[in-house]
């Protein structure tokens, strides 16, 4: 999102260098620091190669880090490294640079805690350590002998819990939900703001009709639109919940809308159209921004939810299918630039129930 080019090499909105093309920004900070190190202000993220970015030595090359809770310095620019250093061996041969920091949760601090103006945009560190979590970011990270880094199905789903209960008589398929956020020491999902969960529930009747909501959260805009066979992805508008934290512009007076063609599509609009596309695109958090909703799960903390869906007349049983899903950005924006993201499915629960007989938590 530095400079908005998508697979094609166009530069789309909404980026970094759209807002401010004269400036560099301080993205290098933290996502390539071995070429930001030297001079983090004059450095150019466009220009940054693969070796540049979070190399094994960086990290292990850390003596200190400075937590500037105002935000202002992320990245190398609150890091200071090592120029000499006791070494071990490790597998081959290999020497490796000793850090006593390199076990600590502080190590992440400088570049997964963030602001933008006032706007805490990269919350992680400040939500672990306001947690009382005894796990270290290592302990679930950078598990013994594995620095992979996997963002996959089996990680994902370690940390969440979805649970159903459903119940079927001559007025309503009843659902009740609990998702609870189990293991992480953060809220989930966390890190970037365009990371999100979408819960998604459907039902069906005896001859396979889709059955009607009646009683519901629903999965909100940035679920992908619409969700009229539910295709690809297209959850909006059903039963279910969106998961993310989502910004706002301080002044909503012009944002990002999809329906626009063409590069740098950034146009004035309504109030009403405001709300409406603000939940498409997280608005740009290098702008001043506040937050408009945050429906992520807390540690520890479950989201109760009863959905009801319409009994119609004759009904004797019903399907219900409810699903989880993480995406690792909002599905518009991944499609507006082209990226090849598949959703990852973490919790997938398919059940059949009886008219008057109840379904037991799985």
């Amino acid at each position: 999102m530095y400079k908005g080019s998508d697979i094609a090499g166009l530069n789309l909105a909404p980026s970094y260098k759209a807002t401010f093309p004269k400036s560099l920004g301080n993205c290098s900070s933290c996502h390539a620091p071995d070429y930001a190190m030297e001079d983090p202000l004059e450095a150019d993220l466009s220009k940054a190669q693969d070796s540049m970015g979070v190399s094994c030595l960086f990290c292990h090359f850390v003596r200190r880090i400075d937590v500037y809770r105002d935000g202002n310095f992320p990245g190398v620019q609150s890091i200071r490294l090592k120029t000499t250093s006791q070494t071990n061996k490790d597998g081959d041969g290999c020497l490796i640079p000793r850090s006593s920091l390199v076990k600590r949760s502080i190590i992440c601090a400088s570049c997964h805690y963030g602001k933008y103006y006032d706007t805490l945009v990269y919350p992680s560190y400040d939500e672990w350590s306001k947690s009382g979590s005894e796990r270290s970011c290592q302990g679930c990270h950078f598990k013994k002998m594995d620095h992979q880094l996997k963002i996959d199905k089996s990680f994902l789903s370690q940390s969440i819990d979805l649970r159903t209960d459903t119940r079927l008589d001559r007025k309503h398929l009843t659902v009740e939900v609990a998702i609870t956020n189990t293991g992480a020491g953060h809220f989930y999902p966390t890190g970037h703001p365009i990371r999100n969960v979408i819960l998604a529930i459907q039902a069906w009747d005896q001859d396979s009709k889709a059955i009607k909501p009646v009683e519901s959260d629903i999965v909100p805009l940035y679920g992908c639109v619409p969700a009229a066979d539910n295709a690809d992805g297209k959850y909006s508008g059903l039963a279910g919940k969106g998961f993310a934290r989502v910004l706002e512009k301080v002044n909503p007076i012009s944002c990002f809308n999809v329906s626009v063609q063409g590069a740098n599509a950034l146009i004035g609009q309504n109030i009403t159209l405001e709300r409406e596309t603000r939940q498409i695109f997280p608005q740009e958090y290098w702008k001043r921004t506040v937050v408009l909703e945050d429906t992520r799960l807390p540690p520890l903390v479950t989201y109760n939810q009863v959905f009801r869906f319409q009994s119609e007349q004759g009904m004797s049983k019903a399907t219900l299918k409810a699903k989880l899903i993480y995406r690792k950005a909002f599905k518009p924006l991944a499609r507006h630039y082209g990226w090849d993201m598949e959703d990852i499915v973490i919790k997938d629960i398919t059940k059949q129930v009886h008219i008057e007989n109840r379904g037991g938590i799985p």
